[in-house]
This record gives structure tokens, sequence and C-alpha cells, in this order.
């Protein structure tokens, strides 16, 4: 059995108001879950979410950022009032579920990648929550995914365990090495699609 967690801070901020109604803003800061598996293998549940309408595959050329937020308020049924700003509901679950850990629905999981060998960022390979096996042999399952409210300090130990991902972080460039503004891309390469701030925003 494999266990990790990462720490990140969820900030929101009001804005004036606008047509959406939706006036704030949030944002993430930390890093990306890194489960260490046997032979070099890895498993990381990212700072981004991207799912098919269908949720079966990942459509990285659609990643948009995981909202921590929303995936709470579903995993405990509680319906976010966009009208009044997000202050309601993030009083009641900070009163209600600091410190306690909510298990998530697996399809309110963040976006889910696989290294085969964390050494080269070439192997990252999409993978889905209800089926790991294609990419990290049978018998690999996720057993529970858990989001807490908690005081702990940001965790910052990702790039460790991916020691490229600094480097491609501070040349703006894709897991592929790729720093264009406009690129041909293979579709099929998944990381001609991945940036290092899917893994760490600081």
């Amino acid at each position: 059995m494999h266990r990790a967690s990462s720490v990140f801070e969820y900030e929101i901020r009001h804005l004036p108001e606008n047509l959406s109604g939706r006036a704030v803003e949030s944002k993430v800061h930390g890093e990306a879950t890194f489960v260490s598996l046997a032979g070099r293998r890895a498993l990381v549940a990212l700072l981004a979410y991207g799912r098919s309408a269908a949720g079966r595959e990942l459509l990285p050329q659609s990643l948009s950022l995981w909202d921590p937020y929303l995936a709470m308020c579903v995993a405990v049924g509680l319906r976010p009032d966009w009208r009044r700003g997000r202050n309601a509901a993030i009083e009641t679950l900070k009163r209600s579920h600091r410190d306690q850990p909510v298990r998530l629905p697996l399809d309110e999981l963040p976006a889910l990648v696989a290294f085969t060998d964390v050494s080269d960022p070439m192997t990252v390979r999409a993978v889905l929550p209800t089926d790991l096996a294609p990419v990290l042999g049978a018998g690999v399952t996720i057993g529970a995914a858990t989001l807490e409210i908690t005081n702990a300090p940001v965790t910052r130990s990702i790039a460790r365990s991916l020691p490229w991902l600094r480097g491609l972080l501070d040349r703006g460039a894709t897991l592929s090495g790729d720093t264009a503004l406009y690129r041909r891309v293979t579709p099929q390469i998944l990381a001609n699609h991945l940036y290092p701030e899917d893994f760490l925003r600081e």
C-alpha cells in the first residue's frame, strides 16, 4: 500500500461585480500530490482538471485549474451559492470539516497522470482513476482519496521527486521541453500539453 499527501493554499479574492455574477477570483499555491511507486514509477494528482464529457479520457488541451472548493462541496452535498460569492459555503466547510478528511468521489479528483520513469518527463501518461492498470500494471488501484481543510504549512517537495521540473518551470517549457509560443504538437504525446504549473504553483 502506498500513501501520499500534499498541502496547498486555496486563495479567494473578491472582485467588483460583473455580468457573470461570480465576483471572486480563486488561486492555488502549492504542489500536486505525488505517489511514489516501485520501479521508478509514480502516480500524480495534478493541480489541474480535464476530462472528456463522458469522463473517459484526459483532454490536455483543455486543462483548467482544479477547484478543491467545488470538489469538497460535491463530496459533502453542499451547494455553492454563486449569487453571494463563496463565503457562505466556505464558512460552513471551515466550521464543519476542519481537520476532518472528506472522502472524494473518484470523478471529483483532479486530472491524474503516471510516469513509468520519473527521471524522464516524456514517460508521462494519462490515467483514469478507475483504471490505472493499463499504465501502472494489474492490481494498482486507488483505495481512497480525501480532502481536508488544515492550517498545516504548504508542502514544497515535488521538485525533489521530479528533478527536471524546476528547470522546465524556469524556462517556461512544456514537459517535452518546448518553449515555442505557437507550436504544432502531436495530440497523442501528453508531454507536449502539460506544463510545470500543472505540478507546482508558487
